[in-house]
């Protein structure tokens, strides 16, 4: 990629710095480029290869710096690549043939002084070019390779464009690429003193930048040169763009939706620490996620989305694993059958078959917690009720984010919101509805609870965002919990989507609103074993 062209320029390191496509990498901010050193400097700046130590464009022809963490950066002056080190391989942001070789030795030298692997696993073009491709070469054919349309799609989610469904997935157990980072800024990838740089290259004044590595804990916070809130708006208008930019058309049929999702989720590999396993509870499919580290004390059974016709457990494992992380949990995510092949109350008696089975199997009803996002929220609570009235023992606390709560799309938001919501509408929703409800009424409690008496139900905690059209399935909700004495937490994010908690790698509102949600239900598991003890 040569920095003579501006739109290259601008865009290569957002997109380097707005995908991070290897297991254990969660968020990756973009930093600005470091101005090149004399050789004394260098080496107190980052690990450098001792065939780089020189001038900042060497006898060897390469300059190699550090953007920012364990990202770094390798030109020759005409052309760059990046690549970020984790424990996990190396994942490699173009591959110019002209500093090939070069870049392998980076890479060699900067992983083995980072104590990390220096496997090249995963390659994102930033173009299609045929020279870019052929020096990928050098990287051998098990590396996965991303173009720019394929990269773009996994920062977005695009397989997440229905109801409920999850970034950073897995389908019948297979591994699936969580993507992660933010495009921040348009910065220019040439510093103003090398061949090709301009001035003003890099970020704002005063806008710096740091990562971290997400392992379940608070959501990463930006250097406090810059206030929040900016950050924050930042972050909401980027995610806005991307959802708008590769949503799903509205005409497009279940089968062909099926058909998208599984195909762009079926070679992305899982986040590392995370496992996923078939299963069965009471003769019903289930995804057993686990996670490393923790030693569970609770389960949480988990419903996905997918408007009832999309989706399957495995595709929900990166958001469910959150859930489970965040309350030290082993998650059972429910592989309840779909309509229209299998319409109601196929997913209500799945889901409460699945209960029954795990109290059979002699889990204490204290130590589960119900989660779900979209239809499967809605499934959470109608599940909770189904239980109540066949006189089951209820769990701990149930976590809804973004229910699909009332299939009668009566709530005021699915007008008010339209035009906020970047992902669903009244139009996207509406030809799904008789397809799960295939004649029944669509008001009936089971499948819209926004209707159904909740009283004796365990404490309800119900996350939502004002940019989607079912925020008033929320609210609704919330105040049916309360009119029937049940405790409920209604938590509201301003400005952001449906199931907005998926996108924790790149919001920090999506984190933050996880945390929440881990702490108040871990709160709820911990009540419900002092009483039983």
């Amino acid at each position: 990629m040569s920095p003579n062209s501006a739109p290259n320029r601008r865009s290569f390191l957002a997109r380097s710095a707005a995908i991070a496509a290897v297991p254990a990498v969660a968020t990756l901010a973009g930093g600005a480029l470091a101005e090149p050193a004399s050789a004394d400097t260098l080496p107190d700046y980052a690990p450098i290869p001792p065939s780089a130590l020189g001038p900042a464009v060497n006898a060897q022809g390469y300059f190699v710096g550090r953007v920012e963490k364990n990202l770094y950066w390798v030109t020759d002056g005409a052309y760059q690549a990046a690549f970020l080190t984790t424990r996990d391989g190396v994942v490699l942001f173009d591959a110019p043939p002209s500093i090939g070789h070069n870049l392998q030795r980076a890479i060699d030298q900067i992983a083995a002084e980072n104590g990390v692997s220096n496997k090249v696993t995963h390659l994102v073009y930033s173009h299609h070019h045929a020279d870019h491709i052929g020096g990928s070469s050098l990287f051998g054919e098990h590396v996965v390779r991303i173009g720019q349309v394929q990269a773009k799609q996994l920062l977005a989610g695009r397989w997440q464009r229905l109801a409920g469904t999850s970034t950073g997935t897995a389908v019948r157990g297979r591994p699936v690429l969580r993507c992660s980072g933010r495009a921040n800024y348009q910065d220019p990838v040439t510093p103003s003193n090398l061949p090709g740089g301009k001035p003003g290259s890099g970020p704002p004044p005063g806008r710096k930048f740091r990562q971290r590595i997400d392992m379940g804990g608070p959501a990463w916070e930006r250097c406090p040169t810059e206030g929040r809130s900016s950050v924050s708006t930042e972050q909401k208008e980027n995610l806005d763009a991307i959802l708008r930019q590769s949503a799903f058309p509205a005409d497009m049929g279940v089968s062909e939706l099926r058909r998208l999702l599984a195909e762009q989720a079926s070679a992305q590999p899982l986040p590392a620490g995370v496992t996923v396993t078939p299963a069965a509870l009471g003769g019903i499919p289930t995804a057993e996620i686990t996670i490393d580290g923790i030693d569970p004390r609770h389960v949480v059974l988990y419903f996905h989305g997918g408007v009832y016709v999309l989706e399957d457990a495995f595709q929900v494992a990166g958001l469910a694993a959150q859930v489970g992380r965040r309350t030290r949990a082993t998650v059972i995510s429910v592989d309840y059958r779909l309509a229209p092949e299998h319409p109601y109350p196929a997913a209500v008696d799945d889901a409460l078959a699945a209960y029954q089975a795990l109290l059979q199997d002699g889990t204490d009803p204290a130590g589960i917690a119900f989660a779900g996002e979209s239809a499967g929220g809605g499934l959470a609570v109608a599940t909770l009720i189904n239980a109540r009235d066949h006189g089951l023992p209820l769990p701990a606390a149930a976590l809804v984010m973004s229910p699909y709560a009332d299939l009668t799309l009566a709530g005021a938001s699915m007008d008010t919101k339209a035009a906020a919501d970047p992902l669903l509408s009244r139009e996207l929703l509406q030809p799904r509805v008789p397809d799960y409800t295939a004649g029944h009424d669509p008001a009936a409690g089971l499948i819209s609870p926004v209707f159904a008496d909740l009283s004796g139900l365990p404490p309800l905690i119900i996350q939502a965002g004002t940019h989607e059209v079912l925020l008033d399935d929320a609210v609704r909700l919330a105040r049916q919990a309360a009119t029937a004495d049940v405790a409920v937490t209604l938590d509201i994010t301003p400005g952001v989507p449906h199931v907005f908690q998926a996108y924790y790698l790149i919001l920090d509102e999506a984190a933050a609103a996880l945390d929440r949600a881990g702490q108040l239900l871990s709160a709820h598991l911990a009540s419900a074993d002092r009483v039983t003890a």
